[in-house]
């Protein structure tokens, strides 16, 4: 049985820059991202993977076509490993989504020019129904870390994960960041004209 309620979301990002002095008198600057999502309204049963209403964990399902995706239907090769940092943030595919609650962070901090060291954390919240038909909830925390590649900053990055996991299942083993990268590229023109005329970069 499908159910469906009425509800609302709730939506904040929100950006820190800590100015610090390295001994080479160079400026670095820490860079924080938080999002909390809440929803009531549900349009799938459990798996939460699949209805384009929940809230994306490691992307964004995209419902309203907002972002352009090179492979917006695969499933699986290069063009699969785009991605938008968007609603939970994650970087590394969870392939899955959340239908009730998501708050996640990311923390990132420049090495050098556009190599960055990444780290990240987000609690999670789903109802579905179990096999006798009631309502259930599972809530795990999820999280991980890697290295990123932000030639220009939220239009053409590559993220590599090195470790990852969840508090159901522990760290996942054999991970291979070059294996699993993915990868940011936005195609906005109009987005990307209106940064460069107002001094962004």
């Amino acid at each position: 049985m499908v159910r469906r309620r009425l509800g609302f979301r709730v939506t904040a990002l929100f950006a820190l820059d800590r100015n610090t002095k390295s001994p080479s008198s160079t400026t670095r600057a820490f860079l924080v991202q938080s999002y909390i999502g809440v929803s009531y309204f549900w349009r799938n049963n459990y798996p939460s993977s699949g209805s384009y209403y929940n809230f994306g964990l490691s992307g964004t399902p995209d419902y309203l076509f907002d972002y352009y995706f090179l492979g917006r239907s695969e499933g699986e090769g290069f063009l699969s490993r785009q991605f938008f940092v968007a609603d939970g943030g994650l970087k590394y595919d969870t392939k899955r989504s959340v239908n009730r609650l998501v708050a996640s962070s990311t923390i990132q901090y420049p090495i050098w020019r556009f190599f960055q060291v990444y780290a990240e954390g987000a609690f999670t919240s789903d109802t579905f129904e179990d096999s006798n038909s009631q309502p259930s909830l599972e809530q795990v925390v999820r999280y991980g870390a890697g290295f990123s590649l932000r030639f220009v900053p939220d239009f053409i990055e590559l993220y590599f994960p090195v470790v990852y996991g969840n508090s159901s299942e522990g760290f996942t083993n054999g991970i291979n960041p070059f294996g699993e990268f993915r990868f940011v590229l936005d195609l906005r023109i109009n987005e990307i004209y209106r940064r460069v005329t107002q001094g962004v970069y």
